[in-house]
């Protein structure tokens, strides 16, 4: 082998992985999903305060904020799932390679999760919230339930199906089985029942159906 080709193979090995790097970038790069609205809803991409009308289906990304006037909004998710926005509502979307972060201003939504979805991550001042098999029994359980920030500040949340971690801000959690909910305002906690689970169902919203992808 000639002293060119000994030169030509590490310029060849960093050209790899520097392609390498472009398409991991673009993956990471890629849309966490769609929203579509049959209200008025916006969507304010990362680090701008120009807002998008929400007219069909619309992308997002991750950091974008979105924010429903009126109506409802679902966000359909990239490998499945789906979230569920009742107006007035707003949030903060961010992802991780196996999880939906979502920081919720004010409002409530529903989600639905199949079994392989990402998990979902919700922040409030109050708490944090995850939505995960907590119990290897419930492996291919879809996980489903609802979650309402309370203009208080507080929150509400019920775990239809599947199981929900909660963490109040002392630090302490709280594990909620299918039909358990919980009510957190500073530092009064109350258990929900199942009645309440079934008044909270009329801030539902039923998740519209997945876009076709456009080729």
């Amino acid at each position: 082998m000639d002293k060119r080709q000994l030169l030509r193979q590490p310029v060849l090995a960093f050209a790899a992985l520097m392609l390498a790097s472009v398409c991991v970038s673009s993956v990471q790069a890629g849309p966490i999903g769609f929203v579509e609205s049959n209200g008025i809803a916006y969507v304010y991409p990362a680090g701008s305060e120009t807002r998008l009308n929400v007219n069909g289906s619309q992308a997002v990304f991750a950091n974008d904020r979105i924010e429903l006037a009126s109506g409802s909004l679902v966000l359909n998710l990239n490998g499945g799932g789906s979230v569920a926005f009742s107006g007035p509502s707003a949030a903060i979307l961010g992802a991780a390679s196996e999880r939906l972060d979502l920081e919720l201003s004010h409002g409530a939504f529903t989600y639905s999760l199949p079994a392989g979805a990402r998990n979902l991550n919700v922040r409030t001042s109050d708490a944090v919230i995850s939505s995960r098999d907590l119990d290897p029994s419930e492996a291919g359980v879809i996980r489903s339930g609802a979650i309402e920030r309370l203009s208080s500040g507080g929150l509400r949340t019920h775990a239809r199906s599947g199981s929900l971690q909660v963490i109040d801000r002392d630090g302490t959690e709280h594990v909620l089985g299918a039909g358990q909910g919980i009510s957190i305002d500073g530092a009064e906690i109350q258990s929900l029942s199942s009645d309440d689970a079934e008044a909270d169902d009329t801030r539902r919203v039923e998740p519209a159906p997945r876009p076709r992808s456009i080729s």
